[in-house]
């Protein structure tokens, strides 16, 4: 019993039901359970309930069955009121003449403890055999029990005692084992790598070493090998070896390498993330803080002492003393607003004008949400500063500008209105009285008049065309509607009425697809339609014009397409087509201004979208171009609102 209490590992000895029969002081310590609490206790009364489990369903079935148990993980209910984690280790035996189980108990620190104490424990034991040759038997239940390999051999290399599992683990038959040469034990590849180890411990020096080894189920493992001498009157009389299977630990030592490096790696990341965001912070001009009701406690990021001109070696000021940083309203503004989210929860965002202490003044867009505890309550508050006093300067200077060209644009639209309208007139007069000249006095005239009147009459109907189209694109904006549900559909039936007769004329097949309803302007996406309708059927070949409109829904918008069988166009004119004044034949082949495209390419970018061409020169072409469709229209419409 001496011994066993002064083991530095907690024991328990149980019968085959798992009543205690006896618990050493180091398991009392470990469990602040008492002697007499424990004895004729379960010993589940040690466990928690997951570990109680399986010990039940795992543990004592292995043990029944093999009389043996080694190395199982298991947490036990430690005396500080925690869970302690505990490797568990049990042999059958003998304790006070009937069959029990011998427990041990060792945390993965106890281990070499364990090993010197063993070491210690064998001393005691031979000691105890001279005196009391009763407890051999009980000393060897105890050798046997433990879960390292015992062996000891004399100074001539023969075993001289071997416990159970350092007979089981060599595979050997435990009556041969005793006077057998360690050579023939360990087999020669073994001998020579330990031979080193033997003739130290021989030579009466401790040996504690380290080897990777195959276990006998085939299985890579460690093994730590503690080799004691042992000597009477001064001389050696051989060594006890003590081996412990180590590769659990090698397992939790390589996995606890890996984690600190591991935690290693993300240390150097944070640091390098954080020089990255206090860089970010000068650069962007954005200062972080944060705020702890309780105490008032107020912290500042280096940028944000920068931005606000206050010095760090005078602290961070407090939430009150910050009333001093900013303009009265603007700070009655940030108190309210703080208020509120405390009150709510709720994050905010705002902008201020600040004071800095030397007098400087300037914006900030201040913006801050909520901390909470783990109770979820609100504890404090944290944000960021970002000066914009660039930017609200700028912008103060662009409402100016914005102003100055919206008057601009007033006065250039009125002269152009006013002129357009005085141009027209005086060409109208040029060209009804060349057209009259014409019909009254053609055969009075000759052949070269008759030409010069027919350029003059032409002259002005173009100029007329022109001033026309230009009036049309200059009041894309000026006369633009307010936004509504546009039935595509609708306006076709609308655009090809005018051109009926010319439809007529040229023998050709008008065709659609279903149409979608968008959101726009009419009149704008009524010239649209009409400027390409016009041009399908104005550029077509010698055959009948084939004109089809489509339609294709693309994502949040839709596609519409008007494609011909007429000249085409060549790939390398798709980009000058739709700029002002580009034709690419002559006035005496087809007639217009080259506004029309340019018209039409206003008018899609105006509602949000985009368009492009495709063709083959003498196949035809097809004008596609992107418009929002009635769902998502509301926001574009909103947006041409706001758009100057």
């Amino acid at each position: 019993m001496q011994l066993l209490n002064q083991l530095p590992c907690a024991v328990l000895i149980t019968d085959g039901n798992g009543r205690i029969s006896f618990a050493n002081t180091e398991l009392l310590a470990l469990t602040g359970q008492s002697l007499q609490s424990c004895l004729t206790a379960h010993m589940d009364v040690l466990f928690p309930a997951a570990s109680k489990i399986f010990l039940q369903t795992h543990v004592w079935p292995s043990l029944l069955r093999d009389g043996r148990l080694t190395e199982v993980y298991l947490q036990i209910n430690a005396a500080n009121g925690e869970r302690a984690p505990v490797l568990l280790n049990c042999r059958d035996g003998h304790f006070k003449g009937v069959q029990a189980y011998v427990w041990t108990f060792f945390g993965a620190r106890q281990r070499q403890e364990f090993e010197a104490a063993l070491v210690e424990a064998r001393r005691r034991a031979e000691e105890s055999l001279r005196l009391q040759t009763q407890s051999e038997r009980f000393s060897r239940s105890i050798a046997d029990s433990l879960p390292g390999l015992v062996a000891f051999w004399d100074k001539d290399l023969i075993c001289r005692f071997a416990n159970h599992a350092y007979v089981e683990w060599f595979g050997k038959d435990p009556a041969a084992m005793i006077g057998s040469h360690i050579r023939e034990v360990l087999g020669e590849q073994l001998f020579a790598a330990n031979e080193l180890h033997i003739r130290g411990a021989l030579a009466g020096q401790a040996q504690l070493f380290e080897r990777s080894i195959i276990k006998p189920s085939g299985e890579r493992g460690h093994t730590l090998a503690n080799y004691v001498p042992q000597a009477a009157n001064g001389q050696v009389t051989g060594f006890l070896v003590l081996v412990s299977d180590i590769t659990s630990l090698k397992k939790v030592e390589a996995a606890l390498h890996d984690e600190m490096a591991e935690r290693e790696r993300i240390h150097g990341q944070l640091r390098l993330s954080h020089a990255a965001l206090e860089e970010a912070q000068r650069v962007g001009r954005i200062g972080s803080w944060s705020w702890q009701v309780q105490g008032d406690v107020v912290t500042w990021s280096d940028e944000l002492f920068h931005i606000l001109g206050c010095a760090p070696e005078r602290g961070t000021p407090s939430y009150a003393q910050q009333a001093q940083l900013y303009r009265p309203e603007s700070f009655a503004r940030l108190q309210a607003m703080v208020e509120r989210a405390l009150a709510s929860g709720e994050p905010y965002g705002l902008e201020l004008e600040y004071v800095r202490p030397d007098g400087r003044t300037g914006w900030v867009d201040a913006s801050g949400e909520c901390v909470r505890n783990a109770q979820g309550q609100v504890v404090g508050l944290q944000g960021t500063v970002q000066d914009i006093t660039a930017r609200h300067l700028t912008e103060q200077k662009l409402a100016a500008k914005s102003v100055e060209l919206r008057r601009s644009n007033e006065e250039l639209e009125r002269f152009a209105y006013v002129a357009s309208h005085d141009l027209q007139e005086p060409l109208r007069m040029v060209t009804s009285y060349g057209q009259l000249l014409t019909r009254r006095h053609l055969a009075d005239l000759k052949p070269e008049a008759q030409e010069f009147v027919a350029y003059m009459v032409d002259g002005g109907q173009r100029a007329q065309a022109l001033i026309r189209d230009l009036l049309s694109l200059a009041r894309l904006d000026s006369r633009a509607k307010t936004w509504a549900p546009v039935d595509l559909q609708a306006t076709l039936a609308e655009v090809l009425r005018p051109l009926r007769l010319r439809v007529q004329e040229t023998g050709a097949q008008v065709t659609h697809d279903p149409l979608p309803t968008v959101v726009g302007d009419a009149g704008q996406l009524g010239q649209l339609m009409a400027n390409l309708l016009g041009n399908a059927l104005k550029f077509s070949g010698k055959a009948a014009p084939l004109v089809h409109v489509g339609a294709v829904r693309q994502g949040d918008a839709w596609c519409i397409s008007v494609r011909d069988n007429g000249i085409g166009i060549e790939p390398r004119f798709f980009d000058r087509i739709f700029q002002m004044f580009q034709r690419l034949h002559l006035r005496t082949e087809y007639e217009g201004t080259g506004i029309g495209l340019a018209i039409c390419k206003k008018v899609v970018e105006r509602h949000g979208g985009h368009i492009a061409v495709e063709s083959t020169p003498g196949q035809g072409a097809t004008f596609l171009f992107t418009l929002p469709d009635h769902a998502q229209g509301v926001k574009a419409a909103a947006a041409a609102r706001q758009a100057p």
